[in-house]
């Protein structure tokens, strides 16, 4: 009998965790993609873009490339929002939403 998980009344099978965990480490190893889907201007901080994370991990010193001008813009800083306020994280992974201060070669779905 195959070994599985009993997950919320639901049985799942060891063979479709096995997949899932595949999965998720092939999207954490996955170059990184992530899409800019608002950008906001602030007086102090100045242009700050909003980024979806969907696959491989962001970090401060990741490059990430322009797709409308082609070219390569180093990340400085990685911000979580919380409402009006952000806290600095130290990674992003796919799914996570983050706010990059100072890009200034990048556009809006871009």
């Amino acid at each position: 009998m195959d070994r599985g998980y009993c997950m919320r009344g639901a049985w799942i099978p060891s063979a479709v965790l096995k997949c899932v965990a595949s999965l998720a480490l092939a999207l954490l190893s996955a170059p990184v993609v992530a899409q800019v889907f608002k950008t906001v201007t602030d007086p102090f901080v100045g242009r700050m873009s909003f980024l979806r994370v969907f696959s491989g991990t962001l970090r401060p010193d990741t490059a990430l490339r322009s797709l409308a001008e082609g070219r390569n813009e180093k990340v400085g800083q990685l911000l979580r929002p919380f409402g009006k306020e952000t806290q600095s994280v130290g990674l992003a992974r796919p799914g996570d939403i983050v706010v990059v201060p100072k890009l200034e070669h990048v556009a809006l779905y871009d």
